[in-house]
């Protein structure tokens, strides 16, 4: 893989990861709502971040 794609690609992970927090954020604070979708999307970010934390882990 050459290095300019593996920049783009670090860049776009990290881009994605930055609107998962904001995104996780947001939608915490309407965990109150009587509807479902904010628990959801929290669940999905809390997973995202969690595979991405654990890919990003040192290792050894």
């Amino acid at each position: 893989m050459s290095r300019s794609r593996k920049r783009t690609k670090n860049k776009i992970l990290k881009t994605l990861a930055a609107v998962n927090v904001i995104s996780m954020i947001l939608t915490g604070m309407a965990l109150d709502s009587p509807s479902y979708i904010p628990m959801i999307i929290c669940g999905v970010n809390i997973l995202f971040l969690f595979l991405f934390t654990l890919a990003n882990a040192p290792r050894g």
